[in-house]
C-alpha cells in the first residue's frame, strides 16, 4: 500500500503528470498550463512570459508646413552690375560678366598631340575656363580641361596615322 491508499470521503487518487507518484486529488495542484502536478514538481510560470512591449510612438508631437525659402546665391555674373544678371547683395561694381555660350566647338592644336597629355592650342578658346568632354581625332571622348590656349586630359591620346591635330567639345548653356 501506498501513501495514497486510504479512503477519504469526496477524494480520489490521483498521479502527478511530472514524476508520476501517486497523491489524493485534494493535494495536486493545477499549474500554469493546465495540468495537474504534486507541489514538489509544481513550476511557476516564466514572469517574461508577462512582459509586454511599451508601444514606441514616432509621431512628432507638432508639425508645420513648408514655405518657399528664398535663397541668395552670389554667382560670377551675379556679382557683376549688369541688369538682370545682378544679384542684390551680391553685385561688385566694375565687375564684368562673362557671356554664357554654348554649342559644338572645333579647336586646332600648334603642333600633333599623339601619346601627350597635353598640348597648346592655335588661338585662345573664348568659352569658360573649366573642364568638358571633349572629342578627339582618334576618336575617344576624354575630360579635358582648358584654362584658355593650353589643355590637358588623362589618360593619354593614341596614334594616328595622320596625328592628332583637332579636338571639338560640345558645350551647354553656362
Amino acid at each position: 500500500m501506498g501513501k495514497a491508499d486510504y479512503f477519504e470521503k469526496g477524494d480520489w487518487n490521483a498521479r502527478c503528470s511530472m514524476c508520476g507518484a501517486k497523491f489524493k486529488a485534494s493535494q495536486l495542484v493545477r499549474n500554469w498550463q493546465g495540468k495537474w502536478r504534486c507541489p514538489d514538481c509544481n513550476e511557476p510560470r516564466q514572469p517574461q512570459d508577462f512582459v509586454r512591449g511599451v508601444q514606441d510612438v514616432q509621431t512628432p508631437a507638432w508639425v508645420q508646413p513648408d514655405e518657399d525659402i528664398n535663397l541668395t546665391v552670389c554667382t560670377y555674373n551675379g556679382c557683376s552690375a549688369i541688369p538682370g544678371w545682378a544679384v542684390p547683395g551680391c553685385m561688385i561694381p566694375g565687375r564684368t560678366a562673362v557671356q554664357p555660350v554654348w554649342g559644338l566647338f572645333g579647336m586646332e592644336f600648334t603642333a600633333a598631340v599623339d601619346s601627350l597629355t597635353s598640348g597648346t592650342l592655335s588661338e585662345p578658346i573664348l568659352f569658360l575656363i573649366g573642364t568638358y568632354k571633349t572629342t578627339f581625332g582618334d576618336g575617344e571622348i576624354r575630360q579635358v580641361t582648358y584654362d584658355g590656349i593650353n589643355a590637358s586630359w588623362y589618360p593619354a591620346l593614341g596614334t594616328s596615322p595622320n596625328g592628332i591635330t583637332s579636338c571639338y567639345t560640345n558645350i551647354g548653356t553656362y
